[in-house]
């Protein structure tokens, strides 16, 4: 079946062989059973999508072959044509960290604010793949072009900012790059309005911010740390680093998130997850304990409310102690946490540590500091 003279075929090495017709490495000839009609003309061919929707563009970025998309450009190929993803040239070298393809694009002015199918843009992709030195191109592009309506370079469909992607998958430098590209209060609304609260606070569809989100990986699974080469402690220690550059660039502390939850609830509620990891890592979950602690007390420290209770009238001591984790407990009583608070179902800290909490010596302990007769002698309550 002949296909449109707009369309190529999918045939294998047929992409190959349009690509190396532009760039000037064959002449042109038809490859046998292309499916090609023969009034096909050159006009038409720079641009015509194979069944994936690609170009002959979109093929010399995939192979990163920076030559052969110089001259696609000099030909006048349309440099933001996208596939049926909705991936354009920019997305495809983004991802793959293509630096060079990616100043070129920028340099012929490609657009920045380009959604994939999934609501992304190159700058998500950028940054979710660590790629740092791409991301800190865009940014300086977007700035150079006069973007004020960041957000939709920034904001998938799911709210999610690059930073929100940088903070899931762990990439520190990015997010560092990111703080110090746009700078405090650097995002602008689709309103054309300054946000108040800056890119640090923006919400995604959980209403969680970039320090919401770190708060929840230290305890990342296996298959994301060897998915990036990194050990499971690399991945726990990059994360809480993470809380502590966000904090640092003044990322707002209680900012509850849809379930009313602050960044100290979502620190103290992945107590049970780390504790699961301290039993099944041995002396790496001892580390990854360490850090979790490590941020509650750094939360704590720079003024996080300790007793906002959320939707379910929980407080983040009820969370520590659901998980038994000592040492968060201890540095929340020590602020003087509300240890009399009761949720919504009239539970306390001690109900949720006795209800929930696995037997072991941190447990007995954790009962003992939150027992009433701890709490009334002074003299015990600082043992």
């Amino acid at each position: 079946m002949a296909s449109s003279p707009s369309t190529l075929s999918s045939k294998p090495g047929y992409q190959t062989h349009i690509s190396e017709t532009f760039t000037g490495a064959r002449p042109f000839t038809l490859p046998p059973d292309s499916g090609f009609s023969l009034n096909l003309n050159l006009t038409d061919l720079i641009d015509a999508q194979d069944d994936q929707g690609r170009t002959p563009v979109h093929y010399v970025t995939i192979q990163n072959d920076f030559y052969s998309l110089y001259l696609l450009a000099e030909k006048g190929a349309n440099l933001d044509m996208a596939d049926t993803d909705g991936r354009t040239a920019l997305h495809i070298a983004s991802k793959q960290g293509q630096l060079s393809m990616v100043d070129y694009l920028l340099e012929k002015r490609v657009w920045l604010e380009g959604w994939d199918k999934r609501g992304l843009t190159a700058l998500h992709l950028a940054a979710m793949k660590g790629h740092t030195e791409a991301v800190r191109s865009m940014l300086r592009v977007a700035a150079q072009r006069g973007i004020r309506d960041l957000r939709n370079m920034q904001e998938d469909f799911y709210s999610r900012t690059s930073l929100h992607y940088a903070v899931l998958t762990v990439r520190l430098e990015t997010v560092k790059a990111l703080v110090e590209e746009l700078g405090d209060g650097g995002c602008v609304s689709r309103t054309g309005k300054k946000d108040a609260s800056g890119h640090l606070d923006i919400l995604d569809h959980q209403g969680r911010t970039a320090l919401h989100v770190a708060c929840t990986i230290l305890a990342q699974n296996q298959t994301q740390s060897q998915e990036q080469g990194q050990s499971h402690h690399e991945i726990s220690r990059a994360a809480s680093a993470i809380v502590g550059v966000l904090m640092d660039a003044g990322a707002s502390l209680d900012i509850r998130d849809f379930q009313g939850r602050t960044a100290l609830h979502l620190a103290c509620a992945i107590m049970s997850r780390v504790q699961m990891q301290t039993r099944e890592h041995g002396n790496t979950g001892h580390d990854i304990n360490h850090l979790a602690s490590l941020t509650v007390s750094t939360l704590v420290d720079a003024g996080a409310k300790l007793d906002i209770q959320d939707d379910m009238g929980c407080t983040p001591l009820m969370y520590a102690a659901q998980g038994a984790h000592l040492g968060a407990i201890r540095c929340l009583v020590d602020k003087d946490s509300n240890v009399d608070a009761v949720d919504g179902q009239q539970w306390t800290a001690r109900d949720y540590a006795e209800h929930d909490a696995t037997q072991g010596q941190d447990r007995d302990e954790v009962l003992r500091i939150l027992s009433p007769s701890r709490l009334m002698d002074p003299f015990l309550r600082l043992q």
